[in-house]
């Protein structure tokens, strides 16, 4: 919209400053040129990020919504794999988690040493690299791009989103990213934690109505 003002206006304010050099009117008209591309930037740019944190705010919605059944962990991560791989734009996504008996993955069939998982896994700290060779002209210009940042809950990683696309992958895409692993390892942990609570839970009923079986059973014993 600043744009479509300032090219209407151009084509009475710039002949102006030929004829008449720099007056007061031009100034005026230069000065609203300014303010009206200066107003447009800040207005765009505001819309973007306004968008993207929608846009953040419905995914960790489904992401929650995803969990929100009591299923294996392994289905779990194949959910939000699927959700993921939908909006992060992604050629190449995979899940790592630690579990008790070892690592449960979706989208790979295992971590090999020293990959870019691995070491993330190890350190808890993110990496991002270029993989993949350049192409025909030697510019790079089809060479890949992988990030990968830790899941996070309470203050451990407990495993991985990597992901992979041609093409870059920007540092505030990156940063977003390891927001997104904290708060998926967050979820992760949170659903975990109400499996246990309802297995206990169930696990107590069964007690409690074996021993009012027992206590019914001594009754009519005695009766």
């Amino acid at each position: 919209a600043a744009g479509a003002a300032v090219r209407l206006a151009a084509p009475f304010a710039l002949p102006e400053i030929e004829r008449w050099g720099l007056t007061a009117a031009a100034l005026e008209g230069l000065v609203t040129f300014a303010m009206l591309a200066l107003v447009g930037t800040l207005s765009g740019a505001l819309r973007t990020r306004a968008a993207r944190h929608r846009h953040r705010h419905e995914l960790l919605a489904t992401l929650q919504r995803t969990l929100s059944d009591e299923v294996t962990l392994e289905v779990a991560l194949a959910r939000l794999r699927s959700v993921l791989a939908s909006r992060l734009d992604a050629e190449a996504l995979a899940l790592v988690a630690r579990e008790d008996t070892g690592l449960v993955i979706a989208g790979g069939e295992r971590v090999a040493p020293g990959s870019l998982a691995a070491r993330v896994l190890e350190t808890g700290v993110s990496e991002f690299a270029r993989v993949g060779g350049s192409g025909a002209d030697g510019l790079g210009v089809r060479s890949r791009r992988a990030f990968a940042a830790p899941l996070v809950a309470g203050g451990q990683t407990i495993g991985v989103l990597a992901i992979e696309r041609k093409g870059e992958i920007p540092s505030e895409e990156r940063a977003a990213l390891e927001a997104l692993g904290a708060q998926i390892g967050l979820a992760l942990e949170n659903a975990r934690l109400a499996s246990r609570q309802r297995h206990f839970a169930a696990e107590l009923a069964e007690r409690v109505s074996a021993a009012r079986r027992e206590l019914e059973e001594l009754d009519r014993a005695k009766s």
